[in-house]
């Protein structure tokens, strides 16, 4: 963290360039995969300096209860259909362009209709980009779902 001379505060960057190409590309995909562990996985790949430890507890925090939705839920998920789209964060980043996962999927030990109703549910992922250089990332627990933004963009 730098400080200027008027007291704002300048992150510095977790990974270079490059590093930050190759990082984003390879969570886009393991989120695609709907692999929360390998989120993880990838987190630990890479050095990434001065994160923030709080910030990087929270995010494996959340990575880890959605592991357990989608892979060690007594319903036994079964995605059927995994697709990603650019939303825009309406909380903490307002109007930031953020990637969003939506995800259809179905409960197969339901007791009513067992895997037989289609649900949807969507997570997000919020990457700060400063000189072409990663300088924080976490989780967008609010914003526009997929058909609020095709209204949005009409």
């Amino acid at each position: 963290m730098i400080r200027t001379k008027d007291h704002s505060v300048i992150k510095e960057g977790l990974l270079t360039a490059q590093e930050t190409q190759l990082f984003i590309k390879e969570m886009e995909e393991k989120c695609m995969e709907v692999d929360f562990i390998g989120l993880i996985e990838i987190l630990n790949k890479y050095s990434l300096k001065n994160i923030n430890q709080e910030d990087y507890n929270d995010f494996i925090s959340q990575a880890l209860k959605e592991h357990q939705f989608w892979h060690e839920n007594a319903m036994e998920i079964k995605i059927n259909s995994v697709q990603s789209f650019e939303s825009k964060c309406i909380a903490c980043s307002f109007g930031k362009t953020i990637k969003a996962f939506s995800v259809e999927f179905r409960k197969m030990n339901e007791t009513k209709l067992p895997g037989r109703i289609v649900y949807q549910k969507s997570f997000a992922l919020n990457f700060e980009i400063n000189n072409n250089e990663l300088i924080d990332f976490g989780w967008c627990n609010a914003f526009l779902e997929q058909e609020e933004m095709k209204v949005l963009l009409e």
